[in-house]
């Protein structure tokens, strides 16, 4: 039942599902796309970070160096503030980490580590969604690596401070502070590079991941719309078999005419047979050309009113055929037409002739006849019997035929009855 209401359908409707479809790609495939890019995006802006970050680093080591040279406090004033990059980004760390996040500590440590403002969303979001994934958990785990040697720094930046204020600074214990300080600068770079190089895998694992499930996605979708394509093409095939079937084995022949410009759209088999000519040598041509009276069936197929003719129509051979023509004005698609029904009258108009000339024939008779139905009721008398019997036809039609061949017998003469076909009987 369910089928059968499908396909009852009108096109558009059983269309819609592969409009829908293919919709559905054009979203998924924006939406994935638009996911792709804010990830690379994210990472991106990670990537910047490090770069941030590890400039920082470079820049804070120099200035302590300068300034166990020189004793200038300005580069270690510098040092301070170079500083406030890397532990910015070590406080939205923390807070990312937390349960639940804070959100505005996470903010506030972004844009104290020179991050775009733009970014900070992508940046939260990414920590936030893919913390968990082998990817990010490395990178997570070299940041905290990082963080933990750079925490190194304002340590020994003191020690250099209070070694170099003091009233006898120490040479030696200066340059110890400063190998530390170029052992830090040594420990970071490695812990750099791997975070770098696992973002930049992590960027390319997420990008083929999200193009081999927008693939397969969009895959399964083309794969189902071309089946629903299928299922409606063959619907509308068989829809159109169907249609044919119907059209060629009617007893009338079937002719669509255009109402604008009166030519032939399409026939049946009975078309064909009537006018003598072949199926698509009739299609294309003048609707009016079947006619003799030409004008008349010009007029008919290019009005918008149903309406029924006697007409002829012209053979090939010639000869023409009497026909019964109705119209029915309706629309072929997109544009008005007539149907036009032709039924060969032939056999009928040659009956309506016999039946004349036989009712000719036994208004003519001599002897009374009597026509009954199968009660033997009188359906029809000819002139003789009311003549013969005084009774007009209009008095006997209805009644029993055998009730007045009785009552004759007695009231005239004698009358010999002749029974007939069950349906008939005669009296003479």
């Amino acid at each position: 039942m369910i089928q059968n209401k499908v396909s009852s359908l009108p096109l558009q409707r059983k269309l819609l599902p592969v409009l829908v479809i293919f919709i559905f790609i054009t979203v998924i495939s924006l939406v994935m796309t638009f996911v792709a890019l804010g990830i690379q995006s994210s990472v991106r802006a990670y990537v910047a970070g490090e770069g941030m970050w590890s400039k920082a680093q470079r820049d804070a080591v120099f200035q302590l160096q300068v300034y166990a040279r020189t004793g200038d406090k300005q580069y270690l004033e510098r040092f301070d503030a170079v500083m406030a990059i890397p532990l910015g980004y070590r406080a939205a760390r923390l807070a990312l980490l937390q349960s639940p996040y804070d959100r505005v500590a996470a903010t506030e440590g972004l844009i104290a580590g020179k991050t775009d403002s733009d970014d900070i969303p992508g940046v939260i979001r990414l920590f936030r969604c893919c913390a968990g994934l082998s990817y990010m958990r490395d990178a997570i785990h070299y940041w905290t690596e990082g963080d933990r040697y750079i925490l190194q720094l304002p340590q020994l930046a003191a020690g250099l401070r209070s070694e170099i204020e003091a009233g006898s600074p120490s040479s030696q214990h200066i340059g110890e502070l400063l190998q530390q300080v170029q052992d830090v600068n040594d420990a970071v770079q490695p812990l750099e590079a791997a975070f770098t190089a696992t973002l930049g895998n992590a960027a390319r694992w997420v990008t083929g991941l999200l193009f081999l499930g927008t693939a397969g996605v969009i895959a399964m979708l083309i794969l189902l719309g071309a089946y629903i394509s299928w299922r409606i093409l063959r619907g509308i095939r068989q829809s159109e078999e169907q249609y044919r079937t119907l059209l060629n084995t009617a007893s009338d022949a079937l002719i669509v005419v255009s109402r604008d410009s009166g030519m032939v759209l399409d026939v049946n088999e009975k078309a064909a047979q009537i006018s003598g000519k072949p199926a698509h040598v009739l299609v294309g041509s003048r609707y009016a050309d079947f006619f003799p009276a030409a004008a008349q069936a010009a007029a008919e197929a290019t009005g918008n009113r149903a309406s029924s003719k006697r007409q002829e129509v012209r053979h090939l051979d010639g000869k023409h055929i009497p026909v019964e023509v109705n119209y029915s004005a309706t629309a072929w698609g997109d544009q008005p037409v007539q149907l036009a029904i032709i039924r060969d009258i032939t056999e009928r108009i040659q009956a309506e002739s016999e039946l004349r000339v036989a009712a000719n024939a036994m208004e003519n008779m001599a002897e009374g006849v009597i026509i009954t139905d199968a009660r033997r009721r009188i359906v029809s008398v000819n002139r003789a019997y009311s003549s013969i019997t005084g009774y007009s036809a209009a008095e006997v039609i209805g009644n029993t035929a055998l009730s007045f061949v009785e009552a004759k017998r007695c009231r005239f003469f004698p009358v010999d009855v002749d029974v007939g076909a069950p349906d008939r009987q005669l009296a003479r």
